[in-house]
Order: structure tokens, then sequence, then C-alpha cells
């Protein structure tokens, strides 16, 4: 099941029709209280069979069930909640948690997948197997693609290849240059959006980036 991001360019009152098809990578990056968790939520929402993992343990998607820990994630998800939010238990390693969950998406498949603030777990230079396995091959599972969502504050922190490969970049403002020059290496050009909460969108067909105006909530 796709999902759908209907917003409008800065200065163009048409509409950006944006289509997450089934087996996308989105990328959503910007620093905190730019947007992210609201176009999150937006982008995810229509999906039935869906995991956000959440290692922060701050997001809130209503009706969704949250579930402590690896092994909850293993037996609740999805034949006992269709729709949870994943959460690491107490005193439980965040990349060991990561990496069971990604590792349980990938034998479900046909979901969509929400990792939030992914540069808190994981670095460029050890992203993790499973993690990797869900990026990679999630797209062609002989049970049905997984649409993947990843969110992050600090882009230099996270693989290249997870920005580079992405079908779909939303970009809000972010900290700092070295997060920015980062950035400019996948879309070839980065300034920052001229309204509070706008983004920049960019996909591979595309020349540039495209300033989008903040998304109506």
């Amino acid at each position: 099941m796709a999902g759908r991001a209907d917003r409008h360019a800065a200065g163009d009152p048409r509409a950006l029709d944006i289509r997450i098809r089934a087996g996308d990578r989105v990328a959503i990056i910007g620093r905190s209280g730019t947007g992210k968790t609201t176009l999150a939520r937006s982008l995810i929402d229509p999906y039935p069979r869906a995991l956000a993992l959440d290692p922060k343990r701050r997001l809130y998607l209503p009706g969704w069930q949250a579930l402590e820990g690896a092994v909850a994630v293993a037996h609740g998800w999805p034949s006992g909640w269709p729709r949870a939010i994943g959460r690491p238990a107490m005193l439980e390693d965040a990349r060991t948690w990561l990496e069971a969950c990604c590792r349980r998406a990938y034998q479900v498949a046909a979901c969509a997948v929400l990792v939030d603030e992914l540069a808190g777990i994981i670095t460029a230079s050890s992203p993790g197997v499973w993690f990797e396995t869900l990026l990679t091959r999630g797209r062609d599972t002989e049970r049905g693609p997984i649409t993947t969502f990843v969110c992050t504050q600090r882009p230099r922190r996270i693989p290249l290849t997870v920005l580079s490969e992405a079908e779909h970049v939303f970009v809000f403002d972010l900290n700092t240059r070295q997060d920015r020059d980062y950035i400019a290496d996948v879309i070839g050009e980065f300034w920052r959006p001229r309204t509070a909460h706008a983004a920049l969108y960019w996909r591979p067909e595309l020349d540039g980036p495209v300033e989008l105006l903040p998304i109506r909530t």
C-alpha cells in the first residue's frame, strides 16, 4: 500500500504529488523540532501493517500499540498488533534491539518500517547486518516489499548509502555545516528552507531539490 504526501512547492501554487510506492526507501532529515516526526506520521499512517522503531521512547501514534523490547516485537507484531511502536526494554542494548527488530520486519515482509532518530543507534562504519538487509533486500522479498522510513538529526553519522539509495529524501533545516555538506553529496546542493518547518524534497530523477511548504496538520 502506498503512502502519499501532497505538498506545495514554495513560490509555486501547483501541488507536488509525491507518491511513496511499496518497497520505496524514504529518508527524513533535520534538526529537532523542524517537522520530521509530523511528516513521518503522515506518511506511515496509511499502512495497515507497520512497525515504528522508537529508541528515544518519545514517538506517539494514535491507535498504535507500544511494545517494550525485541522479544515483545517478535511475539506481538504483527499477529497481535498489526501497527505497533517498538521500544527498547529497560537496559536493553539499542543496537542489539534494532538488529532484532529489523530481522523480524524482514521475516514478516509486506509492511512498512519507520526507524526514528537512527543516528543515535548506528554509525556510518557499523550500520548493522539486519538493518542493511532491510534496506537492500527488503524491496524484493518473496512475501512482499518492505517500505522503509528513516529519520535522523545528524545525517553524517549514518551510512551515505542510506541517503544515496533512497527513492525519496526530505531535508528540513540542519544544525551544522558538516551535515549540510554531507547532504549536498547526495542531492547536489543544499540551502536552508526559507520558511519555518518547510523542507527540501529530492528524488533521483529530479535535477535538484525542490523547496516545499510546511505540511498541514
